[in-house]
């Protein structure tokens, strides 16, 4: 346990986890579409690109795009798809998009990269891991190289996952 954070391995797969957390919460799937080289799916716009008030330098190797609203099903083929790519970050919350949006605004840079996220949850501060789960009740990171994938629950979140593991 670090920054107050609880790190769980999953073996039964990633999809029952996701399942099981999206009951009641929002799904936000954060997506950095020019890190993982791929192009937007068509029911995504340029247009909504939480990047593109960022420096061309920062333009041009990153996007990220907040996925939400969506089926579950399409969110998950679109996660799965660039999981080896270190451009995906699932977000469960009670808040709407666009609350959870404001409430993370000075962290949103740590959303493009699952692999930086992870690295600040597991050696930063208390204060920046607090930070980065303003409204967050859940992050669930897929790693490139990991075997594992890593989910990092707010303290402050009621999460009962002894009811998850009677569910399994």
């Amino acid at each position: 346990m670090t920054a107050g954070l609880a790190t769980t391995t999953e073996e039964t797969g990633l999809g029952s986890v996701i399942r099981w957390l999206a009951q009641g919460r929002k799904v936000t799937l954060f997506v950095n579409f020019r890190r993982a080289k791929t192009e937007l799916p068509e029911w995504l716009s340029e247009m909504d690109d939480l990047y593109a008030e960022a420096p061309q330098e920062v333009r041009q190797i990153h996007s990220l795009h907040a996925v939400g609203d969506r089926d579950l099903d399409e969110m998950w083929k679109l996660a799965d798809s660039l999981k080896e790519r270190d451009a995906c970050v699932w977000v469960f919350s009670k808040l709407e998009r666009d609350e959870l949006l404001k409430g993370l605004k000075l962290y949103l840079a740590w959303y493009a990269r699952p692999s930086l996220l992870k690295m600040q949850f597991e050696q930063g501060s208390k204060e920046l891991a607090k930070g980065l789960l303003t409204g967050v009740d859940v992050v669930v990171l897929q790693v490139p190289g990991d075997e594992e994938y890593h989910v990092f629950a707010n303290p402050e979140a009621t999460i009962d996952w002894r009811e998850y593991e009677s569910q399994r």
